[in-house]
């Protein structure tokens, strides 16, 4: 059995393959990520992570995950299961992965929130209401720094709030006594326990402020700082890589908008998440392909303006910490202010454009790119004119608000991080220097 260079066992392409001689215990399949039948009506397990398939029945054979869809097994434990006549490195592997199913279940993750999160969101939204907040601040690090990057847009564009991103370390380790009476102090964080982003919310509370943590852990101590808790809900997020938990901090900022302006508009246009998440998820195959054709590039940059700034900054992360990719995110505008002189012909360009104000000047800019600088474009976008300059299009499900849009679109930034590092033959379960937790002061 063929193995990369960190014993991570490899097929095609860079996927594990897994052949079972013989049969396999049932409650093996739930080492696995999801099944699709085969043609002698047995079952056969798609791998998480894009691994191979185990057929279950008839001749043993490896059935390629690639292009095969089915319901994700949502919520399954991942049992100690060995899977016999097959080498231990492999049920090693089976037993660590998780990052695939994670980003399959988002579909049901954003249904469960938008069926909880009124009783939370709505009453928050009236305080904010009686204390006149003038302003906002949001502490963060890391992927919840993106969440709040939306924030700053959605916040500031539909309820005309300045939003800043706080310094945290300027109260966690310069002591300093900011002004925020007349803010609302938001803190993001997935696990709730890095301090120097609890500092800010102790200090905003502190002075009376309206306090909001958002968190997948209601018992953390951003959780206990905070005089509001939305709880993301989201289940045990077990990969190292945030996905899930990143797109429901997404939802809990839309939801808290869609709150503040009460428009029943907002309310169905949110209702219709889920269902685009899952049609992001059916653009599985064609991200793979192109992974796969990019597999041997050791830079990317990642552009997008406007709500979709934030999808740029987190598409450029996930390719950093899971494909070791030196990925630079730049908004359209910024990219033009010196940035454009890192364009070489054949580097990979990815842009996200959705429709609205911002996407004419970033088609141009994309034009630009491809026809006088020689890039490789990769582009995903609900119109015609931005997909026809790329290389490799990738059609947005259609109907989402451009406000929402980065909730949706992420979700093929997710996958294309999971397949390019499994094409260039890392483990996407094991990101190298990184743990799922970092607490900083």
């Amino acid at each position: 059995m063929s193995t990369n260079g960190e014993g991570f066992p490899t097929g095609r392409a860079g996927f594990i393959n897994v052949v079972v001689h013989g049969s396999f215990p049932a409650e093996s399949e739930q080492a696995f990520g999801w099944l699709v039948g085969d043609a002698q009506g047995g079952a056969a397990c798609a791998g998480r992570a894009g691994l191979g398939a185990v057929a279950g029945r008839g001749a043993p054979r490896v059935l390629p995950a690639a292009g095969r869809h089915a319901s994700p097994c949502v919520g399954r434990p991942l049992p100690a299961t060995t899977i016999r006549g097959v080498d231990d490195s492999v049920n090693e592997s089976l037993r660590r992965v998780s990052l695939r199913d994670e980003i399959l279940e988002q579909p049901a993750v954003a249904a469960s929130f938008l069926e909880r999160a009124p009783a939370v969101v709505g009453p928050f939204a009236e305080r904010l209401r009686a204390h006149d907040v003038e302003h906002v601040v949001i502490a963060a690090r890391g992927t919840s720094d993106h969440a709040a990057i939306y924030a700053q847009y959605v916040l500031g564009i539909r309820h005309g709030l300045s939003v800043g991103l706080g310094t945290p370390s300027v109260v966690s380790l310069y002591d300093a006594r900011l002004r925020l009476d007349r803010a609302l102090v938001v803190g993001i964080s997935q696990s709730g326990v890095s301090a120097d982003v609890v500092a800010v919310v102790d200090e905003g509370r502190r002075q009376g402020a309206p306090t909001l943590a958002i968190t997948n852990d209601p018992d953390s101590p951003l959780a206990k700082a905070a005089e509001t808790t939305i709880d993301l809900g989201a289940g045990a997020e077990r990969a190292i890589a945030a996905t899930k938990t990143y797109t429901t901090e997404l939802l809990a900022i839309a939801v808290l908008s869609a709150a503040l302006s009460g428009d029943a508009a907002d309310q169905r246009a949110l209702a219709g998440i889920p269902a685009a998440l899952q049609a992001a998820l059916e653009l599985e195959p064609a991200i793979e392909s192109m992974a796969r054709e990019q597999s041997a590039a050791d830079r990317l940059l990642v552009i997008a303006r406007g709500y979709e700034y934030a999808t740029a900054r987190e598409w450029a992360l996930k390719l950093k910490e899971l494909g070791r990719i030196f990925a630079d995110p730049y908004s359209a505008a910024d990219f033009q202010h010196g940035p454009l002189a890192l364009l070489e012909p054949g580097l990979p360009v990815i842009a996200v454009v959705r429709d609205g104000p911002v996407a004419a000047g970033t088609i141009e800019l994309l034009t630009r790119l491809r026809s006088d600088l020689g890039a490789e474009l990769a582009v995903a976008s609900d119109l015609d004119g931005a997909l026809a300059v790329a290389r490799w299009p990738l059609r947005l499900p259609s109907g989402t608000p451009e406000w929402l849009g980065p909730i949706v679109s992420i979700v093929l930034g997710q996958l294309h991080a999971l397949h390019l590092t499994v094409a260039r033959g890392i483990d996407p379960e094991l990101p190298r220097n990184l743990n799922k937790v970092t607490s900083t002061r």
